[in-house]
């Protein structure tokens, strides 16, 4: 078998102006612990090439992520890509950007605390607007995003550019660190 660790969510700000908050991370990490499929690009319609087996919680004071190892075999070909391509293209650096799915997620709007699809939220996530002081007056910006609660993971796929800094193969960071690509 060919193993590969990854980081594959955090509650960093991510391309949708969102943000995992510990409820989701924790979710997935017990997730990832019982097994979920590893996916070519989200293509939920093909054949997972990998599986979890692992799934940790880990936190900071700056941050929070869940980190994962897979696993698969070499010579199989159920879709388009074969194991062999993917194992090449992992060692070679050239793989390393990963991606979630989830469902059943509550997004929570981080200015107002109301759901962000509701007519009660007037903010639109990834636009700036005033930050009130004490006094009611203006002492600066902040940035709308969404806090994604509670949400379940349904699988980790490869994709060439994830929306979440720093969701990555831990293995293909470790291979170019080391200068082994």
């Amino acid at each position: 078998p060919f193993f590969w660790p990854a980081e594959i969510s955090s509650n960093r700000l991510d391309a949708y102006f969102t943000r995992m908050a510990a409820s989701s991370l924790r979710n997935y990490a017990a997730e990832a612990e019982a097994g979920v499929s590893f996916q070519n690009s989200h293509r939920h319609d093909e054949l997972g090439f990998g599986r979890s087996l692992t799934g940790t919680f880990e936190e900071t004071t700056e941050l929070a992520r869940v980190l994962a190892e897979f696993y698969t075999i070499p010579g199989l070909r159920l879709n388009a890509v074969s194991t062999d391509d993917y194992i090449l293209g992992v060692r070679s650096g050239l793989l390393k950007d990963v991606s979630i799915g989830f469902y059943d997620a509550f997004f929570r709007c981080s200015l107002c605390g109301q759901n962000i699809f509701s007519w009660d939220c007037p903010h639109i996530p990834g636009v700036k607007y005033p930050k009130l002081g004490e006094r009611g007056d203006v002492v600066g910006e902040e940035l709308a995003f969404a806090w994604v609660e509670n949400a379940h993971l349904s699988e980790v796929s490869v994709v060439y550019d994830g929306a979440t800094p720093g969701a990555a193969i831990l293995k293909a960071q470790q291979e170019a660190e080391g200068g082994r690509l």
